[in-house]
C-alpha cells in the first residue's frame, strides 16, 4: 500500500511526533510512505534519519503553510502526490491546505489531535485518538462508519507499575511530560499533588517541558509551598 503522510508544523510538538510514529509504523508493516513535512523545526532532519533506514520512505518538504504565500507549497504537495499516486492520504494538521492540495488524488483522512474537527466532514474518514474524540466527531456530523479509533503510538521500555494500596509505601514519583500550556492540565496535576501530600502521601512530581504557562505553574508551586516536592526538569 502507498500512503502519503502530511504534517506541516514548523516547531517541535506532539503532532509532529505522531507523524514520525505513523511513518515508522507503516514502514515496519511494509508499506511505501511518502512523508511531506515542513522544512523547519527539525522535522526534515528527523524524517531524513528515518529515510536512511527505510528505502520505502520518500520525503518532500515545504516552506509555507498558511495564507496566499502557501500557494507554492500547495502546488508542490499536489504535484508530488500525483507523481507518487498514493492509495490513501493522511493529513495531520493544517487540514484545509492539505485537503485542497491533494483533492481528488486519493481518499483523505485526518486525525483528531485537538478538540476540533473543522473540515473533517469533507474527508473520507477520521481517526479518533479516544472514545471521547470519536463522540466529538459524531457530534460534528461525521458518520460512525467513517471513524476509526486508533490511539497515538509510542515506543518505550514498558514495565508493570507497582500497586499502591496504602500509605507508608515510600516515595511515589509522578511524571508529567508535555507542552506547559493551559490546555494540558498541569495546573490540575499540581493541585492534585498538593491534595495527595495533604492526605499523608510522600509524593514527588517531576514536570518535563516548556511553554507559555511555565512561569504561572512555578508561581503556583511556590504558593502551595511545594518547592521541595515539585521539580521542573
Amino acid at each position: 500500500m502507498k500512503v502519503t503522510n502530511i504534517m506541516l508544523a514548523n516547531r517541535f510538538g506532539g503532532i509532529g511526533q505522531a507523524y514520525l510514529d505513523y511513518n515508522q509504523a507503516l514502514l515496519e508493516r511494509g508499506h511505501q510512505v511518502q512523508a511531506i513535512c515542513h522544512q523547519d523545526g527539525g522535522w526534515r532532519e528527523a524524517t531524513e534519519a528515518q529515510q536512511a533506514k527505510h528505502p520505502l520512505l520518500s520525503l518532500v518538504t515545504v516552506k509555507e503553510k498558511g495564507g496566499l504565500k502557501a500557494l507554492p507549497s500547495a502546488l508542490k504537495i499536489r504535484f508530488a502526490c500525483k507523481r507518487f499516486r498514493p492509495d490513501i492520504i493522511v493529513i495531520h494538521n493544517y487540514l484545509r491546505l492539505g485537503r485542497l492540495a491533494t483533492l481528488g488524488i486519493a481518499p483523505q483522512v485526518s486525525i483528531t489531535h485537538m478538540y476540533k474537527c473543522k473540515h473533517f466532514d469533507k474527508l473520507s474518514g477520521a481517526i479518533a485518538l479516544t472514545d471521547e474524540l470519536e463522540t466529538l466527531c459524531l457530534n460534528a456530523g461525521i458518520p460512525k462508519e467513517q471513524i476509526r479509533i486508533i490511539p497515538n503510538m509510542i515506543q518505550a521500555p514498558f514495565f508493570e507499575p507497582r500497586q499502591l494500596t496504602h500509605k507508608g509505601t515510600g516515595t511515589v514519583t509522578i511524571g508529567g511530560l508535555g507542552r506547559l500550556d493551559s490546555v494540558k492540565g498541569f495546573k490540575d496535576l499540581i493541585d492534585a499533588t498538593s491534595l495527595l501530600i495533604a492526605d499523608g502521601l510522600d509524593i514527588q512530581l517531576k514536570l518535563g517541558g516548556t511553554g507559555f504557562e511555565e512561569d504561572n505553574l512555578r508561581a503556583q508551586v511556590r504558593q502551595l509551598g511545594l518547592e521541595q516536592q515539585v521539580e521542573f526538569l
